[in-house]
């Protein structure tokens, strides 16, 4: 179950890092040292979330005199969520030259916006209302 939770957890933080919409601030740090760093996501991610397990049990065992909340699961975990990163992140980027590939492929034609008919409309009509002045403005200079 701690597998697939963890591969589930690595899939929405691949998720969330490719839509390039705003992070939370544990991956935004992690994208921000792999950037500067020129290291993988995931490599960084590993090396982040065992750092941080091994401060959450320092932490514990200096304040408590044991072990609180740190047991193999959270080590297991922080391994496993930045090794399934670095394999997702693979997978989509091989997926994505097809997905790139199919879609320039199979254009479709865009439909009309619905607002142009309206444009159109308008425009019409005020040229309609322009011809009528003009012939009022000519039969008056008539009289």
């Amino acid at each position: 179950m701690s597998i697939s939770g963890n591969f589930v957890l690595a899939l929405g933080i691949v998720m969330q890092i490719r839509s390039k919409t705003i992070v939370q601030p544990g991956e935004g740090f992690v994208l921000a040292a792999a950037a500067v760093t020129r290291k993988s996501f995931g490599s960084i991610k590993i090396v982040n979330d065992v750092t941080l397990s091994l401060i959450a049990a320092g932490i514990g065992f200096v304040c408590a005199g044991e072990l609180i909340g740190v047991r193999e699961g959270t080590v297991l975990s922080a391994v496993l969520v930045g090794l399934f990163a670095k394999l997702i992140v693979k997978f989509v980027d091989r997926l994505g030259v097809f997905v790139q590939a199919g879609a320039a492929a199979i254009q479709e034609p865009q439909p009309p916006q619905p607002h142009e008919s309206a444009i159109t409309a308008i425009q019409t009509s005020e040229e309609t209302n322009d011809q009528l002045t003009d012939e009022r403005s000519s039969v008056q200079n008539r009289q």
